[in-house]
């Protein structure tokens, strides 16, 4: 009677989570960076794998409920698409979710930098999908933006990254500085570069408990979820909006972030 109790707690456990992996939340913070005369809303996506559990009908519902905050600019930060990279050969599936992507709206563009799992930067697949998704990639490369300084930085697991010192002469002095950047890790050299604000994902706040406890422990708490501050540099991390392995959220959300940045 043991057996079959856990048994049925443990295939609960698991639908419920399915079913909320199914569910998209939305987080928002208000950041002082020094803007003048105005605000501007940026929307952090992150970690959306896509694959064998993340297609289309997922990025249609990411897509809709991002085009209801009317952002200025949207980002992505990193691992857009899954680890085995396998949905590159399916153009069918591809074509379809660039549409959906096209219709992601902002006022100054869509952002993208890679991340760990995605592949490298000169994939011609992958480059020929965010072209027809209306992606930007920024590949160790800075954008200035009507209000602010957009630096995207690439991960380094596949590809060159550059020293963010790098960076300063595309960098406009009179405008804040915020920094793209997959893995939280690099956000101590963000703050020492002097960036304002660093927006990051990865740790998928370890999506499904007890997963949750050991990602917090091997990260360290103030690299692992949400906002936090290293000196006067903020950071926020998200959860992601996919799910990574396996399609199941325990304890965690998938998160579109509304930042409106003043």
């Amino acid at each position: 009677m043991g057996v079959i109790c856990s048994d049925g707690v443990a295939a609960v456990t698991v639908a419920v989570g399915f079913l909320h992996a199914k569910k998209i939340s939305l987080t928002s913070y208000s950041l002082p960076i020094g803007l003048k005369g105005g605000s501007f809303r940026i929307v952090l996506l992150s970690d959306i794998h896509l694959g064998a559990f993340v297609g289309e009908g997922h990025i249609r519902r990411m897509v809709d409920a991002v085009n209801r905050l009317q952002a200025d600019a949207v980002v992505i930060c990193g691992d857009i698409i899954d680890c085995n990279n396998h949905i590159l050969n399916n153009s069918e599936a591809l074509a379809g979710i660039s549409a959906v992507f096209r219709r992601l709206h902002a006022k100054e563009g869509v952002f993208a930098v890679l991340g760990n799992h995605d592949p490298s930067a000169d994939h011609p697949t992958l480059r020929a999908f965010l072209q027809a998704s209306g992606i930007q990639l920024l590949y160790n490369q800075t954008v200035r933006l009507s209000r602010i300084n957009l630096l995207g930085r690439t991960n380094a697991r596949n590809n060159d990254r550059l020293p963010i010192d790098q960076f300063q002469p595309g960098i406009d002095p009179e405008l804040p500085t915020v920094v793209l950047d997959h893995d939280p890790s690099g956000i101590p050299e963000a703050a020492a570069f002097g960036a304002d604000l660093v927006l990051c994902g990865h740790t998928h706040r370890g999506q499904f408990f007890p997963v949750t406890c050991l990602t917090k422990w091997a990260n360290g708490k103030h690299f692992f979820y949400g906002h936090e501050q290293f000196g006067n540099t903020q950071a926020v991390i998200s959860s992601g909006v996919g799910f990574f392995q396996l399609p199941i959220r325990l304890g965690t959300d998938n998160e579109i972030v509304d930042i409106r940045l003043t």
